[in-house]
C-alpha cells in the first residue's frame, strides 16, 4: 500500500518523482530521504484515506487528518430516493403519453395473428 504524505498540510498524497526547494535545487526520489528530511521538506506522513464502499461516504483532509463524514449519508440516501421518485414519476407520465404510438405494433392490437382468432379456442 502506498504511503501518504501531507505537504504543507496539503491534501495527502504519495510522494512525488521530485522536489523542488526553495533555492531551486532538485532532490530527486524522495523515497530514500528519512521521515526527518521529509518533514525538514515540509512533508508530513499520514495514515491512508479510510477505505469505504458505499458512495454516499465523503472524506475530507483538516490539514492534520482524514474526517469522514457521516452524517451527510441520510441526505445522500433521501435524495437520491426523492431523485429516482422524481424521475420514475417523469418515467411513467412519458410512457402514459406514448404507448399509445406503440399499440399498432401489437399483433393483438392489430387483430392480425396468424389465422388465430385469440378470442375463439382454437381446438374447435
Amino acid at each position: 500500500m502506498n504511503s501518504y504524505y501531507s505537504y504543507l498540510r496539503e491534501y495527502p498524497k504519495p510522494l512525488p518523482h521530485y522536489h523542488l526547494t526553495s533555492d531551486g535545487s532538485q532532490i530527486i526520489d524522495l523515497r530514500n530521504l528519512s521521515e526527518q528530511e521529509l518533514f525538514e521538506l515540509g512533508y508530513t506522513k499520514v495514515d491512508p484515506p479510510p477505505l469505504f464502499e458505499d458512495f454516499a461516504f465523503r472524506i475530507t483532509w483538516d490539514g492534520c487528518q482524514w474526517n469522514v463524514e457521516d452524517e451527510i449519508i441520510e441526505s445522500h440516501a433521501e435524495k437520491f430516493s426523492i431523485d429516482w421518485d422524481r424521475i420514475r414519476k417523469e418515467r411513467n407520465l412519458l410512457l402514459k403519453q406514448s404507448d399509445y404510438t406503440q399499440l399498432d405494433d401489437m399483433p393483438i392490437a392489430m387483430n392480425i395473428v396468424t389465422g388465430l382468432d385469440i378470442g375463439k379456442n382454437s381446438e374447435t
